[in-house]
């Protein structure tokens, strides 16, 4: 009865590890296996191992293939290598979430390998503990929800060539403070009054791209007594926007959108972006760094002249 063995010692000639193998083996303390060799891992193949130590490190260098759940419930701290496999396991449904790796309550770290274009749905959700993801360039997709509930995520996070975000992708993250976006085409509708960055409660300020054409609804919606935050947007042509930034946001402000100061007249008559007009201002205005910038130089000099209160010339 799997339930019962307590110890597994996995010959070096084993490559691959089988579907539900070793699944439900809850009083396993002792398993001796060379990771080194292992390419494949089929679903549920360690779920429920519960009683086995702690991995503070996990490395398979020749991974090739990793089924959904695999790790369910399993202890592991961090993902150094998960060789060189090409996708992630996804659920059949966006209810349903796997744990494929690990226990979401003690993983804090994951480095994905360069072999993988786009994260699935569900993929990390509600991995609390996960306070670091090395996300590799080639990664251009994000899934739905596939950091959903990820509270210990960096406060400031850039995803380089990252070009579509999916429904939900940082619901909840209520760690994060900065999301840089340069290279994004659309993050996508929120769906039940939610957006991608709904519940990001500390959310500061999203920067996006040249290249956006979707905004989706409810990008920030919800989150009572949240930071008030900033969307700095470097597409000339106004994306579309969904509707309700703050849906249901408690306390939250818009402070301001800066958009390329050719494109302000632009976005201020542009659907759902007319809503905002009176807090959509040129780009250059933005402060960044402490320093705030000015299109105009007769505004700089005014504003220079009264509050400059460090003599430093700049506001």
């Amino acid at each position: 009865v799997k339930s019962s063995l307590e110890e597994i010692v996995i010959p070096d000639t084993v490559t691959t590890i089988a579907a539900s193998a070793f699944s439900e083996c809850t009083a396993l303390t002792s398993l001796t296996i060379d990771w080194n060799k292992i390419t494949s891992i089929g679903s549920s193949a360690f779920s429920n191992c519960t009683s086995l130590p702690t991995y503070d490190e996990l490395n398979l260098p020749n991974l090739t293939d990793l089924g959904g759940s695999a790790f369910n419930n399993v202890n592991i701290r961090k993902w150094s290598n998960m060789g060189k496999i090409t996708s992630l396991p996804a659920p059949s449904n966006s209810v349903h979430t796997l744990y494929t790796f690990g226990n979401p309550a003690v993983l804090e770290e994951v480095i994905l390998p360069y072999t993988l274009t786009s994260l699935p749905m569900n993929c990390f959700k509600n991995y609390v503990a996960l306070s670091k993801i090395h996300l590799p360039s080639t990664i251009i997709s994000i899934g739905r929800e596939a950091f959903s509930e990820c509270r210990s995520l960096p406060s400031s996070m850039t995803l380089d060539k990252v070009e579509i975000l999916g429904q939900h992708a940082f619901l909840g993250c209520s760690s994060l403070e900065e999301v840089y976006l340069p290279s994004i085409i659309e993050i996508a509708n929120g769906g039940n009054f939610r957006g991608c960055f709904s519940g990001c409660t500390n959310l500061k300020k999203i920067h996006i791209g040249p290249n956006c054409t979707l905004i989706g609804s409810y990008l920030r919606s919800y989150g009572s007594n949240g930071s008030d935050f900033t969307i700095i947007c470097e597409a000339v042509t106004p994306p579309t926007l969904g509707s309700s930034i703050l849906h249901a946001a408690v306390n939250v402000e818009l402070e301001a959108i800066y958009v390329p100061a050719a494109s302000l007249t632009a976005y201020r008559e542009a659907t759902n972006w007319i809503d905002y007009a009176s807090r959509i201002f040129p780009i250059e205005d933005y402060m960044d760094g402490g320093i705030i910038t000015f299109a105009d130089p007769v505004v700089e000099a005014l504003c220079v002249a009264n509050w400059d209160t460090n003599n430093s010339g700049y506001m």
